[in-house]
């Protein structure tokens, strides 16, 4: 691995340890969970959804800080109610940002159908389950334009593709205004 890919690893890698210790209500989304269920790709963040309270940010902040990582507490406490905040790892200047969800339906589902699954060796971790990466990637690609979560989707489709619940991901696209960009896909993969 080169070395911002450990130092990289290092930083994430002590997100999941603290999120895991804390007991903590979160899925990994974005990229990482994107590379989880598709293609090896180098992502330059890693982006996590959860829930919590005034005292778990607190409780969360605590831990974090003593673990070497920058965190503000009133930004944790701010997103409460729905928004984003990050952390810092001290060491390599590596952020991880935390998204605090309003009620939304494909997050709630991707809360009831999150996945443990190996974040490296030694580490378990929840993900986001791949239909829901797939949903969140075209709500992205609608609001950035950026075809970096057209590949995504493409990569998860080649690899878990037989495995994921087209049907569910149909509804979803077509809620969200994204049925045709997805069709095009499933048509592109053959899964159709």
């Amino acid at each position: 691995m080169p070395d911002v890919e450990l130092e990289q690893h290092r930083a994430f890698a002590g997100v999941v340890d603290v999120l895991e210790a804390v007991g903590a209500d979160y899925v990994i989304w974005g990229g990482v969970a994107a590379v989880a269920y598709g293609e090896q790709r180098f992502t330059h963040d890693m982006d996590v959804v959860i829930r919590l309270n005034a005292d778990d940010a607190r409780f969360m902040a605590k831990a974090l800080e003593e673990d070497g990582y920058h965190v503000s507490l009133p930004s944790m406490l701010d997103a409460l109610q729905g928004g984003y905040f990050n952390v810092i790892h001290l060491e390599t200047n590596i952020k991880v940002d935390f998204f605090v969800p309003r009620p939304d339906s494909i997050l709630h589902w991707a809360f009831q159908h999150r996945q443990r699954l190996p974040f490296d060796e030694v580490r378990q971790a929840s993900y986001m389950p791949p239909e829901s990466v797939i949903l969140t990637k075209l709500r992205a690609h609608q609001d950035s334009g950026s075809t970096r979560h057209l590949d995504d989707i493409e990569g998860i489709l080649r690899v878990s593709g037989p495995e994921l619940d087209l049907a569910y991901i149909d509804r979803e696209a077509a809620r969200i205004g994204a049925f045709g960009t997805w069709r095009e896909l499933l048509e592109k993969s053959r899964l159709a």
